[in-house]
């Protein structure tokens, strides 16, 4: 503590000796200058205050004691362009002016209070005066490279291009001839309409670096997008004769021989770019992006982007992202046991990519692979201990494997996690209100159900299973009938939304409108489900058609019912319940 406070009085001691105040000479009695050394003494002890804070990060405190300081010495500039810097590294641009402008008119000569003044000029939109400010400064010092940048990127962004193009040539003379200087004036001199212009920085690159196939690439492409194809034509072959293999020539070919309709021979010159490790993968994947979006009613396309995919895998067998956009088409493909093939392998590449871990969980329940989303669901939580929908997947699993004390732990833990995400979070209450109600604990699980309602009133899955769950447990059975007719106004036509409706007017000993919401049910695609078979058996029976129960509870079994008393039933030919 004793030397960092020794370090900022160093510091500001050697600042005093060119910021103390001006002594003039003359006549002055000695209370003046009595006076004039207390302003002084204050002066030192708030700027060295001010100092100190300010490298501490306390901003607002630096603040007070330098406008202190400018009050007692209002000449003195270094108080005042710190009042502005700090207003202006806070956004404050409007309240920076004066003390900036002030600053710059007391010490005209100081670097860094022109520039400052420059700067808040130009967020103030005095953009003429403020390029004046930048323009003094620069020639007076030529060799300040990043003043000339930044005001080159002003002329640019004021549609100043000749002045840009200008600056740019004045920094080339010091740097020489570079790759980014030569395509910043490349394109001023494509948005000045000046192909020969643009076209001749590019020359100045290949000249420079007569190995570097790429620019030629480039050239050929700037004729190829302003008309000149012949001579972008030209150039292409150029560059071919040099390396055959150059990958973004073969990219500029396919280019245009797409253009001119000739898409075999596209197609030839783009896999050639695709088998050259040389070729980045990001450009890879920004063509296979564009496959994606126009391929999936397009059989051609579509056989050429797994083509392409497959390629791409095989050049950068190591990479990660070559097998999360291979699993991104067999996805949309509906090959979902190869997509999640292909997401396995990416994060056995990468582990760090969560939403790769996300599809996998998300393949993993709609091919109702339990086991595996257990699996998968503990792993992404152990990567991503604070991503909620790890926890939702995992308990989910849990859930659908029955183990549901295990579920309602981390289920929990992620419900806690979510964050401004309704639908995340209904789904975790309706999945807890789930597992409370497979545990028997029906008061808490009428509680989650409830909270999903709050968060979703007309999600028509959590309005069946609640009343579902109500009419097992034959309690609250008129409300649990008016969500199942929600449900059903939601969503018509749901066999077991339909199913649902039926056994609530069933358990309210409503037989005749059972029957028939029940005959819906089947009616609709429920000919199969051995619940819904048993539970229109049952209202037949209610209704006295006992030949008809015992043939729709036969069904519920061949289809493979296996309710606690279904066996029963058809062997006695009576109802149990």
């Amino acid at each position: 503590m004793i030397k960092s406070l020794l370090k900022y009085f160093l510091i500001t001691s050697l600042f005093f000796v060119s910021c103390k105040t001006s002594k003039h000479p003359g006549n002055k009695n000695e209370a003046d200058r009595d006076f004039s050394e207390k302003d002084q003494v204050k002066f030192e002890h708030y700027f060295f205050n001010a100092s100190k804070e300010k490298i501490l990060g306390n901003y607002e405190l630096a603040l007070n004691l330098f406008l202190q300081c400018a009050k007692i010495n209002p000449k003195e500039p270094t108080p005042l362009y710190e009042i502005a810097l700090i207003y202006e590294q806070n956004g404050d641009a409007t309240s920076a002016f004066p003390f900036a402008e002030k600053a710059s008119q007391l010490d005209p000569d100081n670097y860094w209070f022109q520039l400052l003044y420059g700067q808040v000029l130009y967020k103030n939109n005095q953009v003429a005066k403020s390029i004046k400010v930048f323009e003094k400064l620069l020639d007076k010092n030529p060799k300040e490279l990043e003043l000339a940048f930044n005001l080159a990127g002003i002329y640019t962004y004021e549609n100043k291009l000749r002045e840009a193009i200008s600056l740019y040539d004045r920094i080339e003379t010091q740097l020489g001839i570079s790759e980014d200087i030569s395509y910043q004036k490349q394109q001023l001199y494509l948005k000045l309409n000046d192909v020969e212009g643009a076209a001749s920085e590019i020359k100045k690159l290949i000249l420079a670096f007569p190995s570097e196939t790429k620019y030629y690439g480039v050239l050929g492409d700037i004729y190829f997008t302003n008309g000149q194809e012949e001579n972008a034509l030209e150039i292409y072959q150029k560059v071919l004769k040099i390396d055959p293999e150059a990958p973004f020539v073969h990219l500029s070919l396919a280019d245009y021989y797409r253009k001119k309709g000739q898409k075999a021979l596209s197609y030839e010159h783009l896999i050639l770019a695709f088998k050259n490790p040389e070729l980045d993968i990001d450009t890879k994947m920004k063509i296979l992006l564009s496959y994606y979006s126009l391929s999936s009613n397009n059989d051609e396309l579509k056989k050429q982007a797994f083509e392409l995919c497959g390629i791409l895998t095989e050049v950068h067998p190591s990479d990660a992202k070559s097998y999360s956009i291979y699993g991104d088409f067999l996805y949309r493909d509906g090959q979902l046991k190869e997509s999640r093939e292909a997401f396995k392998k990416s994060v056995s590449l990468d582990q760090s990519r969560f939403p790769v871990w996300n599809q996998i969980l998300v393949i993993d329940i709609e091919l109702s692979d339990f086991t595996s989303l257990v699996e998968d669901g503990m792993q992404t939580i152990e990567l991503f201990p604070n991503q909620p929908t790890a926890y939702f997947f995992y308990g989910y699993g849990l859930v659908q494997k029955k183990d549901y004390t295990k579920a309602l732990e981390y289920l929990n833990i992620g419900k806690d996690l979510v964050f401004n995400n309704d639908e995340l979070l209904t789904q975790f209450y309706s999945t807890l209100g789930e597992a409370y109600y497979r545990l028997n604990r029906f008061s808490e699980s009428d509680n989650a159900f409830e909270n999903a309602l709050r968060k979703n009133p007309n999600d028509a899955t959590i309005l069946n299973n609640y009343s579902y769950y109500l009419s097992e447990r034959g309690e609250k059975l008129e409300k649990a009938a008016e969500m199942s007719a929600k449900s059903n106004n939601l969503q018509s036509g749901q066999p077991s939304f339909l199913d649902t409706y039926g056994w609530i007017l069933y358990k309210q000993a409503k037989y005749a409108e059972a029957k028939e919401w029940l005959k819906k049910a089947i009616d609709s695609g429920g000919n199969s489900n051995s619940t819904i078979l048993e539970h229109y058996g049952d209202a037949l029976y209610k209704l006295d058609e006992k030949e008809n129960a015992l043939m729709y509870w036969k069904k519920a079994e061949e289809n493979g019912g296996k309710s606690e008393f279904l066996k029963k039933k058809i062997a006695d030919k009576k109802l149990y319940e």
